[in-house]
């Protein structure tokens, strides 16, 4: 049996329609002539797909050129744009014909090597792209000189804006007619400038040019106002209202009538205060002097009440100041100074700026202060318990002046005056601070109660005391802490030191020992409970035992606890007076 085979050609694994040639047949030349056709054909189509993948191939390449030059360009920001020494050109050469030039040569430089297809492909992706890039330049370097323009007119308006400033306006406030027109041509000739650069339409350069007016003449305005100026200013505005803007015609207006009413408010004023009338006499006659002109008379009246408490209040300050003076005399702080006799102060000239009334005012002040004074415990009791009175109620402490403040220095002492005043002082009239620097930002009675002090109710003097000193403990406590470390505490700090101070007042050796020990306990400690008995558990053996007991897994000690520690630990020599651990 004969076999067949296949004598035409075959692409890929489908071979093409071919005649089949058995032995002692003659080949037919019409079906060979059609498959060598079609054998052409599919390597014709196969020659060009390879073409296309290496032409599109190359063009990838150049997309990624096309990007780099796109984003030098972009880099290129203001004067850059147009500077051929800021991106690399001829000189002459914009940067659209710079930056073609090297995407050209890119595109050369790329498609070496290509030919036939490829190249047919590669060069039609190129041109697409070289369009696209130079749309990108052109778009940049539209936008760039418009920044180029408005920056141009900026430093122009800029220079010549000073130029009026520093030279329109004379020291007295005659005006430089001749600076200022040339600096307002200069200006408007650059606004012409720019609207031409941006090809903007009549109104829109009608319109810079009005502003370049308005911003210039403005500057003129508000120097005559400043040199109180103020009938100038008004010719000048009238002279060139035209010119203006709109919107600089209506602030300017009543910038000027505000100033021609302020002017005229302090002529009257002058004219009321200097025949030493009553308050009330003043207000009849402000109302009088602006009949009919409601802004007038409130203006006129707000001036003169101005005057009449600045006065009042340098009267108040200069009385303040010599009672203070003559406090130092009869009660001096200071451990060198001596008190001086009454006949003696009576001779000092701070005595003699008082009148009749604030001397007598004064002589009882020393009287119940000399009193009170007799007793130790009972001045003290009345200290802390008007300090606790009176930090209790900040709102009220607000309120109070300095002389006020001053004038409990009989019963509060020099020092805890000072802490008031000094207190008041810092809270600058603030009462959330004023609360915080009192200690009313915690619960602080609530917190006392706890620790079995009374707290509740009408209190005795003696329990008001009680809550003042300690009050007066913590907030020195609070202090010191805040000084050590720079920064400001917050009522969780503030709580936490005000426990650990009722922890030392309520295990105070003499209460705890003499209530719960039985003599035997604590007789052969006698001696160092003597030198001990008047001191609180310092703070710091608080801590080291806090700290001990947490560490054991163990709660807090109680204050009994505390205080047997306390004695033990100083009797062995453990600790030190202030409660800080012995190498």
């Amino acid at each position: 049996m004969a076999i067949q085979r296949y004598d035409s050609p075959q692409v890929g694994n489908a071979p093409l329609e071919a005649a089949r040639l058995n032995p002692g047949m003659a080949p037919n030349p019409g079906v060979v002539g059609q498959g060598l056709q079609h054998a052409a054909e599919g390597f014709g189509q196969i020659i060009q797909e390879a073409g296309t993948i290496k032409g599109e191939g190359a063009l990838t390449k150049l997309r990624e050129k096309q990007q780099e030059y796109t984003q030098w360009v972009q880099t290129l920001n203001g004067e850059k744009a147009f500077d051929p020494e800021a991106y690399g050109g001829a000189p002459g050469k914009s940067l659209h014909e710079t930056a073609l030039g090297r995407f050209d040569a890119a595109v050369t430089e790329t498609g070496m090597g290509l030919s036939g297809h490829a190249l047919e492909v590669y060069r039609t992706g190129a041109a697409r792209f070289r369009l696209e890039f130079g749309g990108h330049v052109q778009q940049h370097e539209t936008r760039e000189s418009a920044v180029v323009a408005k920056d141009t007119y900026t430093g122009v308006s800029a220079v010549e804006d000073q130029n009026i400033t520093q030279n329109g306006l004379s020291q007295d406030g005659r005006i430089q007619f001749d600076t200022i027109n040339q600096s307002v041509a200069r200006k408007v000739h650059a606004a012409q400038q720019l609207s031409d650069w941006l090809g903007e339409g009549p109104d829109m350069r009608q319109a810079r040019q009005l502003e370049a007016k308005s911003s210039a003449y403005s500057i003129v305005l508000e120097g005559l106002l400043q040199r109180n100026n103020t009938q100038g200013a008004q010719v000048f505005f009238d002279a060139h209202r035209d010119s203006l803007d709109r919107r600089v015609v209506i602030v300017m207006e009543g910038k000027i009538q505000q100033a021609a009413l302020a002017n005229d408010v302090q002529t009257k004023a002058d004219e009321i205060e200097a025949r030493g009338l009553t308050l009330d006499q003043q207000d009849a006659m402000a109302r009088e002097a602006f009949k009919g002109n409601v802004d007038g008379q409130k203006a006129l009246q707000s001036e003169l009440e101005h005057r009449f408490s600045v006065k009042r209040t340098a009267q108040t300050a200069a009385i303040q100041e010599v009672t203070g003076k003559l406090w130092d005399m009869r009660f001096p702080t200071l451990p060198n100074q001596r008190s001086r006799s009454m006949p003696d102060i009576m001779r000092t000239p701070e005595w003699s700026a008082l009148n009749g009334t604030e001397r007598n005012e004064l002589r009882v002040q020393w009287e119940s202060y000399s009193k009170r004074n007799e007793s130790d415990p009972a001045t003290r009791v009345a200290k802390f318990a008007t300090f606790m009175d009176i930090l209790d109620n900040p709102a009220s402490l607000i309120s109070l002046s300095d002389f006020q403040i001053a004038s409990m220095t009989g019963t509060l002492g020099a020092d805890y005056t000072m802490k008031l005043m000094e207190m008041k002082r810092k809270a600058a009239g603030d009462l959330e601070t004023l609360k915080a620097n009192t200690l009313n930002d915690i619960p602080f009675r609530d917190i006392a109660g706890e620790y079995g002090l009374k707290t509740k109710g009408a209190l005795a003097q003696e329990d008001l005391a009680k809550l003042g000193s300690l009050r007066d403990q913590a907030l020195d406590a609070i202090r010191y802490e805040q000084q050590a470390t720079g920064k400001v505490l917050g009522p969780e700090r503030k709580e936490e030191i005000l426990r650990k101070l009722l922890v030392s007042v309520v295990t105070k050796p003499e209460n705890a020992f003499q209530k719960n020990f039985v003599p035997g306990d604590w007789n052969d400690r006698a001696p160092l409970f003597e030198a001990v008995r008047s001191k609180p558990v310092p703070l710091a053996f608080i801590d080291i035992m806090n700290a001990k007991m947490k560490a054991l897994g163990r709660p807090a000690p109680s204050p009994l606890e505390l205080s047997k520690l306390w004695i033990e630990a100083r009797a062995k020599g453990l600790v030190d007076e202030q409660g800080n651990q012995k190498p």
